[in-house]
């Protein structure tokens, strides 16, 4: 009898066991580490909405210069809409798009703390992408029209980078900040080349509004994807396995307490200096970021480059941008763990550096008049700014992974008026389009630049703000039931217990799932 029940047992726990092993590789979908391949789904999402941020600027070339279009193998000449728009028209289609984008910033971010992330990432996605679908017909009603299209657009993209961040702060461990923004914010810098390549590839040999519909269509695709595979934190997540769940968790309990329903302290957020730095850096990263997504085909048409090639050449600063920006995430880890710099000497570092020399190959655009010698300077700049993604541009998580979605709100406002002023300026001192003209936006830029340096420089910080962590009574009043019922598995409580991470630069030596 003993035996029958030892054999029963047995049996039991192996079919425990195997049911265990088939649940384990349900799972696991994929051969990436599931934080990645949210990062890397979030990094498309990125490409899709920054190339449709080009798709009016290859446009307007075309608009106001139609002899663009018209190579030797041009077969779309006859496509290009007949519509008598001024450079300053178009620096206002741009910047109405960032009048409705900076309106959504500051609410998108407070939303983060209330509903789910990932949500509201793909529908602001989606939503955007059926707006660029009609597009081409707003265009053909009416200037107005098109100025109301793109601030509903804008409305739409400003839950993007709020959303962005509070994915990071449940699924990036605090050693893995860098690399992971540096993934997720280099599609930003990869979307330009996308839309600029394959909007003037599709301009000249087939027609303008198939930009437009390209862009579209493509990002519908990827929302299929996101709504499917991805989950808001990795404990309700299908797809990933228990120990990456334990891992995440475990490096980020001192960050555990969850930030629904906290009391967000705005007087001390505004008040916060190192704050300021990030609102400053953002301020001029649109500034000159924008500046080359609404404006370089028409400044490189001044040397004469067909659209074909002038989307080409406007895509190369951005190829070199992308693959710094990837590189500088595992760098400045690499610089916090094998180095022990601190965190804030490679913020500043990285920033200052990026925005230095990027400055420095700007304002010898002042003296350039060669097409080549353009190409080179802005390609320069293009790739020495890609290392600020590994600066300020993930310092919100550092000063509060918990209102990190709050802080990129704030910032991305601030940033959303250098979008709004930056067109409306270069399209008034560039009526003419002259290289004389774009010189003097070029000596403003370089300008903005300096000053953002010396600002970072002295005000910028990565350490943890004490208005970051709620008072106990709040703590206390924020531990739902349903909270603690998430973690009252015997061996998540363990796991969570028995952390073999720290917050700390050092916890990059502990062996990851």
């Amino acid at each position: 009898m003993s035996s029958r029940r030892s054999s029963s047992v047995s049996t039991e726990k192996l079919d425990s066991s195997i049911l265990s092993s088939v649940v384990q590789r349900r799972r696991c979908f994929c051969c990436l580490k599931k934080r990645y391949c949210v990062a890397v789904l979030a990094s498309l999402a990125h490409i899709i909405i920054h190339a449709m941020r080009t798709n009016l600027s290859v446009t307007a070339v075309a608009i106001l210069h139609p002899h663009a279009t018209s190579g030797p193998h041009s077969n779309a000449t006859h496509l290009v809409p007949n519509i008598p728009w001024t450079s300053s028209q178009t620096g206002f289609l741009h910047a109405s798009f960032y009048l409705g984008y900076l309106i959504t910033q500051i609410p998108a971010g407070y939303t983060m703390t209330i509903w789910p992330a990932h949500m509201l990432f793909g529908l602001c996605v989606l939503i955007s992408c059926l707006i660029n679908l009609v597009i081409p017909i707003a265009i053909h009603a009416g200037f107005s029209v098109v100025c109301f299209i793109r601030v509903f657009q804008g409305l739409t993209e400003g839950w993007l980078y709020p959303a962005s961040h509070a994915l990071l702060r449940h699924w990036s461990p605090p050693s893995e900040h860098s690399r992971m923004g540096a993934i997720i914010f280099t599609g930003a810098y990869a979307g330009p080349i996308v839309g600029f390549s394959l909007g003037g590839f599709l301009t000249e040999y087939i027609g303008w509004p198939y930009v437009f519909y390209a862009s579209g269509t493509v990002g519908i695709v990827w929302y299929c994807f996101w709504l499917i595979f991805i989950a808001e934190k990795p404990d309700k997540d299908r797809f990933i396995r228990n120990e990456e769940v334990n891992y995440i968790e475990s490096c980020m309990k001192e960050t555990k307490v969850p930030n629904e329903n906290l009391l967000i302290p705005w007087l001390r957020i505004f008040t916060s200096l190192p704050v300021w730095a990030i609102i400053v850096s953002h301020f001029c990263r649109s500034w000159v970021f924008y500046f080359l997504v609404t404006n370089e085909p028409n400044y490189l048409h001044v040397f004469g480059y067909s659209l074909s090639k002038n989307g080409l050449l406007s895509a190369l600063p951005h190829v070199i941008m992308v693959l710094v920006s990837l590189s500088s995430g595992f760098l400045a880890d690499g610089l916090r763990s094998h180095f022990q710099l601190t965190t804030t000497v490679v913020r500043k570092l990285f920033t200052c550096v990026g925005y230095g020399m990027e400055a420095v190959c700007l304002v010898a655009l002042y003296w350039t008049t060669q097409g080549y010698l353009a190409v080179l300077f802005l390609t320069l700049g293009a790739g020495f700014s890609g290392i600020t993604v590994s600066g300020w541009q993930v310092n919100h998580l550092d000063l509060s992974a918990r209102f990190a979605a709050v802080l990129i709100g704030l910032s991305t406002a601030f940033g959303s008026i250098a979008g709004i002023i930056c067109p409306i300026v270069v399209g008034i001192l560039t009526a003419k389009s002259t290289v004389d003209e774009w010189q003097l936006v070029f000596l403003i830029t370089f300008g903005v630049m300096c000053f953002t340096v010396i600002f970072y420089a002295i005000f910028g910080s990565g350490e943890t703000q004490g208005w970051s962590n709620p008072s106990s009574p709040e703590r206390q009043a924020i531990i739902t039931t349903k909270e603690v019922s998430n973690y009252s598995s015997t061996a998540s409580v363990q796991s969570i217990q028995s952390s073999p991470c720290e917050t700390s630069a050092e916890y990059v030596h502990t062996k990851m799932p």
